[in-house]
């Protein structure tokens, strides 16, 4: 078999695995989201809105993710890493559903529900140690940023084993409705083992997020854009956890937008990153985020206080509080449009500056076009407005007269 053959069929192998392993999870997702809402119907009971909905939303996103990653590229391993993330993950829910669903919700209407209990004590471990290193330590290349980060690897690995390890060992005994809402504490070299792999983890994390910030340091062209769309995702992840963390946030919304929506952002920024689609809008995408943001800021403030205030000055007159909403949402309506415009522009300078000068160029040889009568004039000021714009490869102006 030639060489070309051989990649052939390796390729073709690599696609079937990973469409499996695809589809394994996406039965999971549906079998635990049925469970989800058996769960809701029968009891509404703790955890009800929030089992395993971030877990199911980051799992499926990052399948999807790892998917496309394990079809369309080779040698990079990044592909088979969010596919076990995924499967991890929706496990876990699927493992959390069934057992909360057949030992509390309705008892004894799924068979070894009290195994499913104890399979999420450790099932966990695997895609959680994935996440916070390996995902963080070979991206975006696939691999290591030097022989020197091996270390941090290995750790990983013995976290996993012996925080997953300790707790599918001591949590055996206590299979069953013990286990449901979390995992007890063990006595003895099972607490110290699990104590130490849970004390470990963090410290991969950091060792992670460390090699992250020097790649970015040294990094240039693509590689420096891919990290950019990591960063911004993971920031916005982050924020919105640890918001959710304070209880800033009622339950039901957390696990309606945290949870569905928030959640897969970051698998997708690594899509975009890593199959570089739309790799190079990074900067246009930022500028938006902070341009809504700030715009939404503003009119909520103005909302809040010409709802207030009108309601204190109509009060005497009328039925304030109907007025005031209504002409306060009707001011926002109005400052809306222009509001955007200004912000963007003002954003724009600042994050995406790169747009702003295009435009900018653009503009001016729109103005100039209008008085400029020499033909070559124009189209040598039509190849340079284009070249600053759009910084193509190569420009060539084509003119057809008509006689």
């Amino acid at each position: 078999m030639t060489n070309k053959a051989r990649s052939l069929a390796s390729g073709t192998a690599r696609r079937r695995l990973a469409t499996v392993w695809l589809g394994l999870i996406l039965v999971l997702v549906a079998l635990s989201l049925t469970l989800f809402v058996g769960i809701f119907r029968s009891s509404g009971g703790p955890g009800a809105y929030g089992i395993g909905v971030a877990s199911l939303t980051l799992g499926a996103s990052f399948a999807v993710v790892g998917w496309l990653v394990a079809t369309r590229t080779s040698g990079n391993p990044l592909g088979w890493v969010y596919l076990g993330v995924g499967l991890s993950q929706v496990s876990l829910a699927f493992v959390d559903n069934a057992a909360y669903f057949g030992l509390v919700s309705a008892p004894g209407s799924i068979p070894y529900a009290d195994m499913l209990s104890w399979v999420g004590t450790w099932i966990w471990a695997p895609g959680f140690t994935l996440l916070i290193s390996f995902s963080l330590l070979l991206f975006p290349t696939g691999r290591l940023l030097s022989p020197r980060w091996r270390p941090v690897a290995w750790l990983a690995v013995a976290s996993m084993l012996l925080a997953g390890g300790a707790n599918a060992i001591g949590s055996w005994p206590l299979r069953g409705v013990a286990l449901i809402g979390g995992t007890p504490d063990f006595p003895g070299i099972l607490g110290l083992a699990a104590m130490i792999g849970g004390l470990m983890i963090p410290v991969v994390a950091l060792a992670s997020v460390a090699s992250i910030v020097i790649r970015f340091g040294r990094s240039t062209g693509a590689e420096r854009l891919q990290l950019k769309w990591f960063t911004f995702a993971a920031i916005v992840e982050i924020a919105f956890v640890v918001a959710a963390g304070l209880n800033l946030f009622d339950p039901v919304f957390v696990t309606l937008f945290v949870g569905l929506l928030v959640t897969p952002l970051l698998p997708i920024a690594i899509g975009i990153a890593i199959l570089r689609y739309h790799l190079y809008e990074i900067d246009a995408v930022v500028s938006r985020a902070i341009a809504y943001a700030i715009v939404a800021l503003i009119l909520g403030t103005v909302y809040l206080g010409a709802v207030l205030t009108l309601e204190s000055v109509l009060v005497q007159f009328t039925n304030g509080a109907t007025t005031s909403v209504v002409a306060s949402t009707l001011a926002v309506y109005v400052l809306s449009q222009p509001l955007m415009r200004r912000v963007r522009r003002a954003v724009d300078r600042r994050f995406d500056r790169a747009r702003y000068d295009a435009e900018q160029t653009a503009a001016s040889f729109s103005g100039r076009l209008r008085d400029e009568v020499d033909l070559d004039a124009v189209i040598a000021d039509l190849t340079l407005t284009t070249e600053v714009s759009l910084a193509p490869s190569s420009a060539v102006v084509w003119i057809r007269l008509i006689r």
